[in-house]
């Protein structure tokens, strides 16, 4: 097989002496992966075709409407279309564990690719938020929420990006040991997943919007420090959206928006997108995706017939035209000169981390679990500039598209070189630094009596703006080693 360079499909492990050999039809060949909620294997249809075949953990709940409610999600999963997504092939149950068998897409995901080899810039950044929304707008089409959009959820295959897991949240919480819990990754939840009520296509587009943000920063606009802080920023700071561009900044902002009553419908990102402007489409111009609507489309009522196979065709042409103009390296962060490495490693599975509880830096607390109030504070830097919105446009209720003549002013990303962190630390009262695999990789400032207190990314980014006197210095990793960057 084929797959991007720099972008290895997932390591297939062999099966466990606990493991089944068969689920249904399916035969299973090895283990793609683990989380906390089911295992995945690589199977084999009887037509020989490779399969993904997640077997979830936890048994169905005894509350029959619940188990119906699910497996009336699947069926309607079955029912998206196929571009741009892991199409979802087959459901059942052994015994009372549910099964979902999709497509196989022989690639990582895109948490992996921007750990190991740094964030999307230029067209490829272009070519992934099409191909991401056009997926989103498939799922609303048919009805579908996915609830769990993250990095982790999207596949970067030989022929462009798959979104995959959608249509399992509701058999998630039809299992008893996940029937109270919030379904969704706490980085890339919207801000209604925190509170009781209904949920709607809207949360799907504040977790694209922030999966965005990852790929273009190498974090998500919330942090992924300690889970009650992020949650925290999400109901009531503002998304860090340092160093992306416009269009594509404001767009991301406008998704982002706390009430979910502001944000964009997933159609009009792709048609923003699409149109290139970051902006609204004029009144009464065309659409270029699917239809608005978030569940199937019916006839017009005038004995005309629906255009959601129009709005499909046309979707999915946007993703194989993409797919086609970028070949076997289309999605690779490293086929544009732009590109460089990026976020700290240390993520190798392909399976989402980014639940795992980071220091609360807010509080104050080390590593080791000690208040760090020795510590001497780091260097005040310059305060980010406040978010502006898109050229052109004004943002809130009520708001509309206003002509501009004004276009963004480009930035360019520029290396400034190796962080050499130890005379920072030392600024913070500690001795010198180092990349630690545990308790969580990173860096660490580190003295002699074996204290350690770990750089969070605010203080990783403080230490670039230490060494090199500028106030927009970003940090990332390159192989564990300390590199900065900046947006002029």
């Amino acid at each position: 097989m084929n797959f991007p360079l720099g972008s290895p499909a997932p390591a297939v492990q062999p099966l466990e002496p606990t493991d089944p050999v068969q689920l249904g039809p399916y035969r299973l060949t090895g283990r793609l992966g683990q989380g906390g909620q089911a295992l995945v294997y690589l199977g084999e249809a009887e037509s020989g075709a490779p399969v993904a075949v997640k077997f979830f953990l936890a048994p169905f709940g005894d509350t029959p409407s619940v188990r119906e409610s699910a497996l009336r999600e699947l069926e309607a999963a079955k029912q998206v279309a196929r571009f741009c997504t892991a199409q979802v092939l087959d459901s059942g149950t052994i015994g009372t564990r549910p099964y979902i068998v999709s497509e196989y897409v022989p690639g990582p995901s895109l948490q992996y690719v921007v750990t190991t080899t740094g964030p999307y810039s230029g067209s490829v950044l272009d070519r992934l938020a099409i191909g991401t929304a056009t997926a989103l707008v498939a799922l609303h089409d048919a009805g579908i929420v996915h609830r769990d959009f993250k990095p982790s959820n999207v596949l970067i295959g030989p022929d462009g990006p798959r979104v995959i897991d959608f249509g399992i949240a509701r058999v998630l919480a039809g299992t008893h040991t996940l029937a109270s819990q919030v379904v969704g990754t706490p980085a890339y939840m919207a801000p209604e997943q925190l509170a009781p009520g209904e949920l709607g296509p809207a949360m799907d587009v504040f977790a694209w919007a922030s999966t965005m943000v990852f790929a273009v920063t190498g974090r998500p606009p919330f942090g992924s420090e300690a889970v009650p802080a992020v949650m925290n920023r999400i109901a009531h700071l503002p998304p860090e959206l340092d160093g992306i561009e416009e269009p594509l900044r404001g767009l991301l902002a406008e998704c982002l928006a706390k009430d979910p009553v502001n944000r964009p419908s997933a159609q009009q990102v792709l048609d923003r997108l699409v149109r290139r402007s970051g902006q609204a489409p004029p009144e009464g111009a065309p659409a270029t995706g699917l239809s608005e609507a978030s569940g199937p489309a019916t006839g017009d009522g005038d004995g005309t017939t629906s255009r959601r196979g129009v709005w499909a065709a046309a979707a999915g042409l946007v993703c194989v035209l993409g797919a086609l103009c970028a070949g076997a390296l289309w999605l690779l962060p490293e086929a544009t000169a732009k590109h460089s490495a990026g976020p700290p490693a240390g993520q190798k599975s392909f399976v989402a981390t980014e639940s795992q509880s980071k220091p609360n830096e807010e509080a104050g607390i080390s590593s080791t679990g000690t208040a760090s109030a020795s510590a001497k504070p780091a260097s005040s830097t310059s305060p980010a500039p406040p978010q502006k919105p898109a050229p052109g446009r004004t943002t809130g209720p009520g708001s509309q598209t206003k002509p501009s003549t004004d276009a963004p002013t480009p930035q360019h990303r520029v290396e400034l070189g190796e962080g050499h962190f130890t005379g920072y630390c030392q600024t913070l009262g500690w001795e010198w630094v180092e990349y630690r695999e545990s308790p969580q990789p990173g860096a660490y400032c580190v003295m002699r009596k074996g204290q350690t207190m770990y750089l969070t990314s605010k203080k990783l980014d403080a230490g670039c703006q230490w060494r090199f006197s500028n106030p927009r210095a970003r940090h990332y990793f390159k192989n564990k080693t300390n590199f900065c960057y900046a947006y002029q």
